[in-house]
């Protein structure tokens, strides 16, 4: 059986992908990243351990919030701020830039 790992967000979109996995057979796991200080992190978060409970698959979580700050929010900023139309979803990840 192959192992799959999803990210789960609390959404319609992530639960239905993980349900239709399970149906397909995957030995599915989820993650859950905390990436703001805000309560509406913590309400999604929320979501997304009541659909890990309900799809019976294990949910773990990882805080991102000081990566995300420093390495998408912050020069979305930056760049917004410079007049600039930022896109943070092309920024390039190098390893050398992940969490620890």
């Amino acid at each position: 059986m192959k192992k799959v790992l999803i990210g789960l967000s609390g959404g319609i979109d992530s639960t239905v992908s993980a349900h239709l996995l399970l149906k397909q057979g995957f030995d599915l796991q989820a993650v859950f990243m905390h990436l703001h200080h805000t309560d509406c992190n913590e309400t999604d978060y929320q979501k997304a351990k009541y659909a890990a409970e309900k799809l019976g698959i294990k949910l773990h979580v990882v805080n991102m919030k000081q990566h995300f700050q420093k390495i998408v929010y912050q020069p979305f900023v930056n760049s917004y701020i410079k007049g600039e139309t930022p896109n943070p979803c092309v920024l390039t990840f190098k390893a050398s830039n992940a969490p620890d």
